[in-house]
């Protein structure tokens, strides 16, 4: 059998570099989809709340409340605490 069945791959080609006349290196990087974002800029607020939403909508908001149900008891006892605080100082 041996390798008469596989077909060789074509030779690489490296491309061109991108040289625009009267850019600059960053004009040319932006107009080539090589930018780079801050944590602060609006391209980097979009990726932020990008990555926000496709979490949301993939794990939904079922492990948020899933927090306050194992957590009910302590809220349940704060709540005790304020009820026992507030009467005694009614009371004193």
């Amino acid at each position: 059998m041996g390798a008469r069945g596989i077909r060789p791959r074509k030779p690489r080609r490296r491309l061109s570099d991108a040289r625009v006349e009267g850019m600059s290196e960053g004009d040319v990087g932006r107009l080539f989809g090589r930018f780079t974002w801050g944590a602060w800029s609006p391209a980097g607020n979009l990726e932020r709340n990008g990555f926000f939403w496709r979490q949301l909508s993939r794990n939904g908001t079922k492990g948020a409340w899933a927090f306050v149900w194992q957590a009910r008891w302590v809220f349940v006892l704060f709540f005790a605490a304020f009820v026992v605080v507030a009467l005694t100082l009614h009371f004193i």
